[in-house]
């Protein structure tokens, strides 16, 4: 509060003013506070807190309460008006550890709303109740005290510090019992002292490792005998005979690390756990100490519950356990503790079925419980956590997401991984259940999540390519793991089974788009102009639409297993178009058809990539300012290709002049019969004229 100068608010009260003034010399200096209420200088000003020369009304404090003070806090002051005008004097108190808080004064106080007082002042006594607002040993509570009158507002007069000693006997032993993270969030609270304790006003304060936190108030008054147990629940339920709901949610899972703190009235703490490799600061005054850290509870029949009565404000003071929630903590049990390659991620598929394939590599046969994998893409990201499997050395296990099947080694996650083939990356992590990397994949360069501690990644070998959605990343082989890109290539999927070979590269094969249809169905010729058979599968149609198109403007069509000899031509269409050398992708879900069509106005552009996304033709025609892959080479000298007029035009190579990577290589086929394509599709293309 910024002092104000007595003459120049009351030059004039002559009289009353000269009274004032010898009041303030006996009053001294006024109590500053900062924007929290509380006093800059700590309060103590030697029992002489008054308001500021000029601050009408003011207060001195001839006595304060000193020592350890139990039950009532005493204070004596003298106020001051200049006017006269009775003065409402409002009480607060505050510690090292809280805000500014209202004070309830106790009986036989003569805090009033409406005190006559003059310019020579009139002397007081507020007694609080400290019992009223704190059950409990505070140190270094101040007392505030600041007058209102039609004069203007008084600053805070503050008494010195003092200790509060009002513990209801055992509160200090009230503790976290068992904690649990499933379906039902909630703490079980025991008390290990000798008398019973009211856990009205205590807090629950939570914090998860996905980045959210709250504080939870018990709202009822319970009496929490010695020896005893309750159950602080998330929301409202049935609440039992030692159940309290608390109203909110708490969003602990089974999935990440999270905290839990108890707190008293005031903010301090009176005990904390942590868990899943969180890094949650505890509460002063407590203190926290990992040593191998605790795990995350990995499902609803776990929990984490307190070893004994000893509490050491450390990690061995918990365990866990299956839950006993409102009953005596179960025996300890163990979750494997994997260093990193312990287990490693040997396949990944981005399919309409996701899913990760995972390798014992440890050497020993282990238990995979608390086991979490966590998947991401600029789509999304989630969490799986593994059940009891025991794994043999070398053993697998594949992870699927919602649309898997269950199996003795087949875990099906809750919900989907959003790792579609345009998703243009995503990442693959494991950790154990204390919160340690395990393993760690990236590909593709729209997601850049990092490596959890402990694991490396590198693409020091080039960014993975996202695979086809009829391949996977495929490790090989598979018990090497460098925490490097190249460590994995493109392979035909294996579920649950030995990695297999990798495809090859473009560099393999010569193949060619000969042909494009932009009709109902639209389609593309591929022609193997090279000297060796080359299979398909993994490579790749990316099409893209326009300017003018309607709905999507680009995808991709993700080739299947199918043998081109040296020579062969084969059709890729959005449609069947009864032909024996053609794949049809109709009818394969979302993004498989091209649209060149007319409300296009046959404007497009076809490029046919290899398994790792190497670009190996590449054309575009009407007017499209499809961007040219870095890869490859496309000019248009001619002007660029026209757009086909109809649906049955179609865009023909002139196979004679070879392959040039320019417009001129191309012309359009214009059917002279309705109904009847001008090209031939699957056959060997006439010249263009």
């Amino acid at each position: 509060m910024v002092p104000v100068s007595r003459a120049a608010r009351h030059a004039a009260a002559a009289v009353s003013l000269l009274l004032a003034a010898a009041a303030l010399a006996a009053a001294g200096t006024g109590c500053h506070v900062d924007d929290t209420g509380k006093p800059v200088d700590g309060g103590d000003n030697g029992g002489a807190d008054a308001g500021t020369l000029g601050a009408f009304p003011f207060i001195r404090i001839t006595s304060s309460p000193s020592g350890a003070v139990t039950g009532a806090a005493t204070v004596t002051f003298d106020l001051f008006d200049m006017a006269g005008a009775p003065v409402a004097v409002t009480a607060t108190w505050l510690a090292p550890s809280s805000a500014q808080q209202p004070a309830s004064p106790g009986l036989g106080s003569n805090l009033l709303a409406a005190v006559d007082t003059t310019p020579e002042g009139v002397s007081l006594t507020f007694s609080w109740d400290s019992m009223t607002d704190f059950p409990g040993d505070l140190d270094a509570v101040e007392i505030c005290l600041q007058g209102t009158s039609a004069s203007g507002v008084g600053e805070l007069a503050c008494t010195p510090p003092f200790d509060l000693r009002n513990a209801v006997p055992g509160a200090d032993q009230v503790r976290l019992n068992e904690v649990l993270t499933g379906n039902a969030d909630q703490v079980e609270l025991v008390n290990l002292g000798t008398v019973a304790v009211n856990v009205r006003g205590f807090q629950l304060a939570w914090t998860d490792d996905s980045g959210l936190a709250g504080a939870l108030t018990v709202p009822v008054d319970y009496m929490l005998n010695p020896g005893a147990l309750v159950v602080l629940r998330e929301n409202t339920g049935a609440p039992g005979a030692n159940v309290i709901d608390l109203g909110e949610n708490i969003s602990w899972s089974n999935a990440t690390g999270g905290s839990a703190a108890l707190l008293n009235q005031v903010g301090q703490g009176l005990d904390f756990v942590r868990w899943g490799g969180s890094n949650e600061p505890p509460p002063a005054p407590t203190t926290w100490s990992d040593t191998a850290g605790l795990p995350t509870p990995p499902d609803d029949t776990t929990s984490l519950s307190r070893v004994g009565a000893d509490d050491t404000n450390a990690d061995a003071d918990f365990c866990l356990t299956l839950a006993t929630a409102g009953a005596d903590n179960g025996a300890c049990l163990v979750l494997e503790a994997f260093a990193p390659g312990d287990l490693t991620i040997t396949e990944i598929s981005i399919a309409s079925l996701d899913w990760v394939e995972v390798l014992n590599t440890s050497g020993a046969t282990v238990n995979v419980l608390g086991v979490r994998l966590l998947w991401s893409s600029m789509l999304g990201s989630g969490v799986v956590v593994l059940p009891n499997l025991t794994l043999m050395p070398g053993g697998r296990l594949v992870v699927t997401d919602d649309a898997g099947t269950p199996g003795a080694t087949v875990v099906v996650g809750p919900e989907n991984f959003a790792w579609a083939p345009f998703a243009g990356g995503g990442t693959a992590t494991l950790a154990d259940g204390y919160g340690t990397g395990v393993d760690f994949v990236r590909w593709g360069t729209t997601d850049t999540t990092a490596p959890p501690a402990g694991v490396a990644w590198s693409e020091a070998a080039g960014v993975l390519r996202s695979p086809a959605n009829t391949t996977t990343l495929t490790r090989n082989p598979e018990d090497v793991d460098d925490d490097t890109s190249a460590d994995f290539c493109v392979a035909a999927p294996t579920f649950d089974a030995p990695n297999g070979p990798c495809l090859p590269d473009a560099s393999a094969a010569t193949l060619l788009i000969t042909e494009v249809g932009c009709g109902v169905p639209d389609w593309v010729e591929v022609t193997n102009a090279g000297a060796a058979d080359v299979d398909l599968l993994g490579w790749q149609l990316v099409w893209g639409r326009g300017p003018g198109g309607m709905g999507a403007m680009g995808g991709l069509l993700s080739i299947g297993s199918y043998v081109l000899a040296p020579g062969e031509r084969v059709v890729l269409a959005d449609g069947d178009m009864g032909l024996t050398n053609q794949i049809d992708f109709s009818g394969m879900g979302f993004g498989t058809n091209i649209g060149w069509g007319a409300p296009s106005l046959y404007v497009g552009a076809a490029l046919l990539v290899d398994p790792y996304l190497n670009s190996e033709d590449y054309l575009r025609w009407g007017g499209s300012t499809a961007m040219i892959p870095a890869d490859i080479t496309w000019s248009e000298p001619g002007g660029g290709i026209a757009a086909p007029a109809t649906d049955d035009d179609v865009v023909n190579r002139d196979e004679a002049l070879g392959d040039n990577d320019v417009d001129t290589d191309w012309c359009v086929l214009t059917s002279a019969v309705p109904g009847v394509t001008a090209g031939s599709p699957g056959l060997a293309n006439p010249p263009c004229p």
